[in-house]
């Protein structure tokens, strides 16, 4: 898998979001999450379709193979479900070390709002 995390890219709430190829961690995750919700309510797609309405969306061959090889069985699953399986498949073996040290690094010269920012960013990435 490569080293640059994948990023996330929406046209508009009409359209899915696209994951590309990259490292997938917990914050991308949670971007692509959110683009998908938004979707799934702009569309009114139904929740036994959710998988199967954003199954393509994976620009990584690793991940389009995984979903390929597994699609009757992670179609089935809901939305949530999915986004289960794809972490732990696809998060490095020590994200939540990684997650652990954003959470615990010190403010230092950091501006309070910008601090908090990303510990809020950071918390609503593993929620």
């Amino acid at each position: 898998m490569p080293n640059a995390p994948a990023s996330v890219s929406q046209a508009s709430p009409g359209h899915p979001p696209i994951m590309s190829v990259g490292r997938i961690t917990m914050e991308n995750i949670a971007e692509f999450t959110s683009g998908v919700k938004q979707y799934f309510i702009y569309k009114a797609v139904a929740a036994d379709a959710h998988v199967s309405h954003v199954s393509f969306c994976f620009d990584d061959p690793h991940v389009a193979a995984w979903i390929d090889v597994n699609n009757a069985v992670l179609t089935a699953l809901t939305f949530d479900a999915f986004i289960l399986r794809l972490r732990a498949k696809f998060l490095s073996a020590s994200w939540f070390l990684e997650y652990g040290k954003c959470i615990a690094s010190a403010q230092h010269d950091t501006p309070f709002t910008d601090w908090s920012a990303a510990k809020r960013q950071a918390n609503q990435a593993v929620a």
